[in-house]
């Protein structure tokens, strides 16, 4: 995986450094949660490996190379345009924002509790459309 780059002329809108991404309700990563004015990118933390020693840190780092998702990176760039649908959903007190885009299966991303308003707000302002007034 790669790091998070911003493109030429891209702007950060919003961003979560304490975000989940949830495979299911049994597999989180953390993360950051970057929404630009271009695309919606999560970028995995790097799985921390609780080595002692100098053994313990050679066999970590042939570990991770053997393992490269375990170094983290983006691991979700998801252009604006693809984005079909965003709703709420919730995982014990924790809001997600639930998205469809290009015909692939939902992808779930935690942001904490009472956020998802203002995310919603921020992905439909990017994305060009107008929010409706509660």
């Amino acid at each position: 995986m790669n790091e998070f780059q911003l493109q030429a002329g891209e702007q950060i809108l919003r961003e979560n450094e304490h975000a989940l991404w949830m495979k299911s309700n049994l597999y989180a990563k953390s993360g950051r949660l970057i929404l630009t004015d271009r695309r919606l990118v999560f970028v995995q933390a790097a799985t921390a490996l609780h080595t002692h020693g100098l053994l313990g840190y050679l066999v970590g780092l042939g570990i991770k190379r053997l393992f490269p998702a375990l170094n983290g990176g983006v691991k979700f760039d998801i252009p604006l345009r693809a984005i079909m649908v965003v709703t709420k959903d919730t995982f014990g007190l924790n809001e997600m924002v639930s998205l469809v885009y290009s015909g692939q299966d939902k992808v779930r991303f935690g942001i904490g509790k009472g956020k998802f308003q203002e995310w919603e707000t921020a992905l439909s302002m990017a994305r060009g459309g107008v929010k409706k007034a509660a």
